[in-house]
């Protein structure tokens, strides 16, 4: 029997990229648990319909997002329960502010601002055209001077029109602006 989750990958944007979606949701609906393996590449593509190349893509982006890990002779399985930056708030908090359980001397270090036009992917997965603008930051987060995670966050420069006006917390100047982020 193949996989029991949501597989149906209709909708905008490249095959790959609803596949992708519909793995991670799975995942972190609890659907496919850490350690599950997933089915090989040639049975899923039958199942969902989609050639081999859009499967390795989609589960390569997901390995990359330590979502999936491939163990060589062994198959792909689904990740530990490492924290994911690009997980629902919810689960991200580790990495956006509460990092409290790790002790006074956790730090937040912007190292890192821009603006300009995104990338490909960016545009595919914010819904923007060319000509928009959007804004990068990039956060080295440690404790006791350990590093701890580097957080990549892209804006549309529609909510945070210049990347200056993050001081300290991206979330809390969305906030300020009366955004609300969601993922």
């Amino acid at each position: 029997m193949l996989p029991g989750w949501d597989t149906d990958i209709k909708g905008a944007g490249p095959l790959y990229q609803r596949l992708r979606l519909a793995l991670e949701k799975a995942i972190l609906s609890g659907k496919l648990k850490e350690g599950d393996v997933l089915y090989p590449e040639r049975d899923l593509a039958e199942h969902v319909r989609v050639s081999r190349v859009t499967v390795r893509k989609a589960i390569d982006h997901l390995v990359q997002d330590g979502f999936l890990v491939r163990r060589r002779g062994s198959g792909t399985f689904v990740a530990g329960s490492a924290v994911r930056a690009d997980q629902p708030p919810s689960r991200a908090n580790l990495l956006t502010g509460d990092i409290s359980w790790l002790g006074s001397g956790t730090k937040v270090e912007c190292i890192e601002r821009s603006t300009s036009h995104p990338a490909p992917e960016e545009m595919m997965t914010l819904g923007l055209s060319s000509d928009s603008r959007v804004v990068r930051i990039t956060h080295l987060r440690s404790s006791a001077g350990q590093p701890l995670a580097i957080e990549r966050i892209c804006i549309s420069s529609e909510f945070l029109p210049a990347a200056r006006t993050v001081t300290s917390s991206t979330c809390n100047t969305l906030a300020d602006a009366n955004f609300v982020s969601v993922r």
